[in-house]
């Protein structure tokens, strides 16, 4: 049986994975009433209530006794490339501060922490959620720690917790995602026809990565959120597939319009391995992705299709 969602939190509600998985929310659990957290304070759309505020914020604990989430999805982020000691700032002090005041107020919320696949590195073989982590980069070192901290909490207090490790999500993504990156270039070229040769510019084409559509992302938080039963739990969220880079801007380029395209590859073409297993999802909650890469690869370039345009009609 499935736990009620009556009043869900989503602290970091106008990010890229906060906003696809309010809409799923609204749309997944028609009868909850929706908070959305953000430092911006941006007014909530259809379905859902805006609250101004901060994940460090001393006023959480009233947030939370008012409120009485069901669950709170912890979705903040920050830049990728941001120092070590700011990172470790937001994700783990900030996780720090959740908790206690879940203890603090004596909520009995399910509390979904965002991680992600950048704690497990790069492995030559599909990646389960025992799989020691062993992070290539400062993002995946803050991430990690934010993890360890969370099931800290989880056994400390008994605290229904669970960590959702999202692999490579992708699908209107930020322009700086490799997808967008790929997508957003091949839009403009479409746009701009004097161009006689187009010059696509990538990183690592030779990286292979588990490739995940967003709104599969959403569902598969949205189902996590639903589940009864959770002690601490790390779970998977990826296709369960993995493609290389080139792979993925072979597909984009035979969904374009463009020929003879050039392509310069940048920095280091080292052949990185991420593919999650996703059997304990599946198992648990009955989730599983339905968008292939393709259909998904197709969304991404038509949303740049549409920027591309809106941009164009600005100049």
């Amino acid at each position: 049986m499935k736990a009620a969602i009556k009043n869900a939190l989503v602290i970091g509600a106008t990010g890229y994975i906060g906003r696809h998985l309010v809409a799923a929310l609204h749309r997944e659990c028609p009868e909850a009433t929706i908070f959305g957290v953000s430092r911006t304070g941006v007014p909530g759309s259809r379905g859902w209530r805006s609250i101004e505020g901060d994940l460090l914020d001393p006023q959480l604990g009233t947030l939370l006794s008012e409120i009485q989430p069901d669950v709170i999805y912890l979705a903040i982020a920050t830049d990728k490339t941001a120092p070590l000691r700011k990172q470790l700032n937001l994700y783990a002090e900030g996780t720090r501060h959740l908790l206690d005041t879940v203890v603090e107020t004596k909520s009995e919320a399910r509390v979904i922490i965002l991680g992600s696949a950048a704690e497990y590195g790069c492995m030559d073989t599909p990646i389960t959620e025992e799989a020691c982590g062993n992070p290539q980069s400062e993002y995946g070192i803050a991430k990690l720690a934010q993890t360890q901290l969370a099931l800290l909490y989880a056994r400390r207090y008994k605290l229904p917790v669970a960590v959702a490790r999202i692999f490579n999500a992708y699908g209107e993504s930020p322009r700086h995602y490799a997808t967008a990156s790929l997508a957003s270039q091949i839009a403009r070229f479409e746009q701009d026809q004097k161009v006689a040769v187009p010059h696509i510019k990538t990183q690592n084409l030779n990286g292979w990565r588990d490739f995940i559509h967003v709104g599969d992302v959403a569902d598969a938080l949205v189902a996590l959120g639903r589940r009864e039963n959770i002690h601490g739990e790390i779970y998977n969220i990826g296709s369960g597939e993995s493609f290389s880079v080139h792979q993925v801007l072979e597909l984009l380029l035979s969904l374009s319009a463009l020929k003879n395209v050039e392509i310069t590859p940048n920095g280091p073409q080292t052949e990185e391995h991420s593919q999650a297993v996703i059997t304990k999802i599946i198992q648990d909650t009955g989730w599983h992705p339905k968008k292939p890469l393709r259909q998904g690869l197709k969304h991404e370039l038509d949303h740049w299709r549409s920027e591309v345009k809106i941009l164009a009609g600005k100049l």
